[in-house]
């Protein structure tokens, strides 16, 4: 938990530094204030690759190890499930036969 929030503030950090309040239409309103073209490039780069793709890639994981992880449990669910039924059927020759009373 504590590093979930040192995370939180560590990538809270540029907001602290780049904000700024303005009074906009009698409004205020946070803006960020880049003079250059290219630092709005890395800006607009670092936050898509923060807030999208670093956790698509993560969850993309996560997902993958869970459908592993079920693939190869189901897979001996039904190799037991073989070998049960293998069992049933050799044990059936030991049963005693069913006597029918339907004969008068």
């Amino acid at each position: 938990v504590l590093l979930a929030w040192l995370l939180s503030f560590l990538f809270s950090i540029p907001i602290l530094l780049l904000y700024e309040e303005k009074v906009i239409q009698g409004r205020t309103q946070c803006w960020i204030e880049l003079e250059e073209q290219w630092q709005w490039q890395v800006y607009m780069s670092s936050v898509a690759i923060l807030v999208f793709a670093i956790p698509t890639v993560i969850i993309s994981a996560c997902y993958a190890i869970i459908v592993a992880t079920i693939w190869s449990k189901s897979s001996h669910i039904v190799v037991v499930n073989h070998a049960h039924k293998r069992a049933k059927v050799g044990l059936e020759k030991y049963r005693t036969p069913h006597l029918d009373h339907d004969h008068d």
